[in-house]
C-alpha cells in the first residue's frame, strides 16, 4: 500500500496550504465571490464525493474523506472572501 501522508494531521496541513494557494491564485486571476459561495461549494463538494463518487460505499472512511473534501472546498472560498475583504480595506 502507498500512503501519501503518515497521519491525518499531515493531510489537513497539506490541504490547508493548497486551499490558501488556490484562493490566492483565484484572487490574482480576478475571481470574486460572495460570502455564500464557500458554503455552497463546500456542500456541493461533499455531496459529489459522498454520493456521486460513491464514498458512501466505503463506510466511515468514505464519510471522512467526503467531509474533508467538502470542508477544504469551503476553506478555499472562505480564504478568497477573506482576501477580498483585506484588499478592499486597503
Amino acid at each position: 500500500m502507498h500512503y501519501g501522508s503518515h497521519s491525518f494531521f499531515q493531510i489537513i496541513d497539506k490541504k490547508n496550504q493548497y486551499a490558501q494557494w488556490n484562493a490566492e491564485q483565484l484572487y490574482n486571476q480576478g475571481k470574486r465571490v460572495s460570502a455564500l459561495k464557500p458554503v455552497l461549494n463546500g456542500l456541493v463538494s461533499f455531496i459529489r464525493c459522498y454520493f456521486f463518487k460513491k464514498g458512501i460505499i466505503n463506510g466511515i472512511d468514505g464519510l471522512t474523506i467526503s467531509l474533508t473534501q467538502g470542508y477544504f472546498s469551503y476553506i478555499k472560498y472562505a480564504n478568497l472572501v477573506q482576501l477580498q475583504k483585506i484588499n478592499k480595506a486597503k
